[in-house]
């Protein structure tokens, strides 16, 4: 007890414990590596050089860049005239997309239309379908960034039977103009398909005449049925 040993045995065992914890905590960093799980970008970070990490801490944000998804709203009109995947299923055969977007007007991506969400928008009566992009980040001259407002081209199904005449040749949504062989106005029955871009695709009722069809691309409001007119024509 003289020479305190038993002191001096524990001040050993302490040294001894403090230089194991230094070479585990040598080698704990030496092993230590922070890396994502998956390829992406660091949208946002909450840890700076010097703070303690531990796994309940988190250290920031990522965006996984081998492809992203947009969510593309369809009206019921849109809906109808497009072969959707089914409601919440994968579909085998994807359907290709063109996107634009307004800041970048001379780039475009390929997106896939890849499922339809189960449930329509209770307010505004929507369809909500999910398109990827695959590699958005591949190029950083045609980079499509998270966040991104885009425009949305969908290949639609052919609207058949059907006829384009400029907008302003059918009346009312009831009716167009034509001519016949003698140069009389013939009033056909006829019904909107669908407008795009200035022109009206529509439905036409029964007629006498013979394709192909002479329609009054601007008729006046005091035409009546079996009037003479000289038609204009115009060379598109």
């Amino acid at each position: 007890f003289v020479l305190r040993q038993p002191q001096v045995d524990a001040a050993k065992a302490t040294i001894t414990a403090t230089e194991a914890a230094i070479l585990k905590a040598t080698a704990d960093i030496e092993r230590t590596e922070i890396k994502a799980p998956f390829d992406a970008i660091v949208t946002a970070r909450s840890a700076s050089l010097g703070n303690l990490a531990t796994t309940q801490i988190s250290l920031g944000k990522l965006v996984a860049t081998e492809c992203v998804k947009i969510r593309l709203p369809l009206t019921a009109d849109q809906v109808s005239r497009i072969t959707l995947p089914g409601s919440g299923k994968t579909s085998p055969e994807k359907i290709t997309i063109t996107l634009t977007a307004p800041k970048m007007p001379d780039v475009q991506w390929r997106a896939e239309m890849v499922r339809t969400e189960p449930t329509v928008d209770v307010q505004n009566q929507v369809t909500y379908v999910i398109a990827e992009v695959s590699d958005p980040y591949d190029e950083a001259s045609r980079a499509l960034a998270v966040g991104t407002f885009v425009n949305a081209s969908i290949p639609a199904n052919p609207i058949n039977n059907t006829y384009m005449i400029p907008e302003a040749a059918l009346v009312n949504d009831a009716f167009v103009w034509a001519l016949d062989q003698g140069d009389q106005l013939v009033r056909i029955d006829a019904t909107r398909a669908y407008s795009l871009d200035g022109n009206a695709y529509i439905r036409m009722g029964k007629t006498d005449l013979s394709p192909p069809l002479r329609i009054v691309s601007r008729p006046l409001t005091n035409f009546r049925e079996g009037m003479k007119v000289k038609p204009i024509t115009h060379d598109k």
